[in-house]
């Protein structure tokens, strides 16, 4: 089984439509699957809780599942990146966790690795999908908080603590990661460029107006 989770119904609805999957009835989560259960997809909701939450509430519903891809959008902290680019994530932490009193790293949960990480394997085999897709890509580091980022302090304040350089910033990848870590269960987020917070650039579209343009990406991503 593969499960494919996002924070945002509008992110995967084209995803759920172009596969005619069925919803769950009684589920706590916005979710829905092929008839042969091979593929569920699940709206988690926005922030950190809601993301651990869901998908912890999905590993101990369905016992087979065998790969978890998480697909949604981000803003970009770099000034590489623009609007509308595919990333592919492959460490992640939370810039407000700070436990270094104690001799963890920033951003490290206690008794946790120091950064959360995409399957190595999983990488690999999207890399070569895109690939043969003629899909251009980057591979990105996220910083992952319950803050919308729209503003270069918060950037140069707190996010550069991380012990990696952070390219992304959004609100759940760490979470899905982290429990996917503490369920033994391979993961990889990919992501959409959808706002530019370096300030020497400004997003071609606001987000809610490039909203369906991200949809349709990620729908021909997967």
């Amino acid at each position: 089984m593969r499960i494919i989770i996002g924070a945002m119904f509008e992110e995967l609805e084209m995803i759920i439509n172009s596969r005619k999957l069925i919803p769950v009835l009684n589920s706590v989560f916005k979710e829905f699957k092929t008839e042969d259960k091979k593929l569920v997809v699940s709206v988690s909701g926005i922030g950190t809780v809601n993301a651990s939450a869901c998908l912890s509430y999905l590993l101990t519903k369905y016992h087979h599942v065998e790969e978890i891809i998480n697909i949604g959008t981000s803003g970009a902290i770099c000034e590489s990146l623009k609007q509308g680019d595919v990333v592919i994530v492959d460490k992640a932490s939370y810039p407000t966790t700070n436990v270094t009193s104690f001799g963890y790293q920033h951003g490290q949960v206690p008794k946790m690795p120091v950064y959360f990480e995409s399957d190595k394997n999983l990488i690999d085999q999207t890399i070569n999908k895109f690939k043969q897709k003629n899909q251009e890509f980057k591979i990105v580091n996220a910083a992952t908080m319950d803050v919308f980022v729209d503003n270069q302090t918060i950037v140069d304040n707190v996010i550069s603590q991380l012990p990696f350089n952070a390219q992304i910033v959004e609100m759940e990848t760490a979470a899905y990661m982290q429990v996917a870590h503490l369920f033994n269960i391979p993961f990889i987020s990919i992501k959409i460029i959808s706002d530019l917070v370096a300030s020497d650039h400004k997003s071609t579209l606001e987000f809610d107006d490039f909203l369906p343009q991200a949809a349709k990406k990620i729908n021909d991503l997967i």
